[in-house]
């Protein structure tokens, strides 16, 4: 796994918005955009629809990796 996606995974510790991961991290919007998509891939990262925003938080694996 990238640093990039480990500093993702590891600050979601509460469900957050793909704009609030780019903010805490300092990583571009697209650049959050793709590592979370890698991560729902691999199935560590979840997403949820809260109105125009999508959500994200770890799955119980990628609890798992982080504690």
């Amino acid at each position: 796994m990238g640093l990039g996606r480990a500093r993702l995974l590891a600050r979601m510790h509460e469900p957050l918005s793909t704009s609030e991961l780019a903010a805490e991290t300092g990583l571009a919007l697209a650049t959050v955009s793709h590592h979370l998509s890698r991560l729902r891939t691999a199935g560590l990262v979840q997403a949820s629809r809260d109105g125009a925003r999508r959500i994200h938080s770890r799955t119980p694996v990628g609890d798992a990796l982080v504690t």
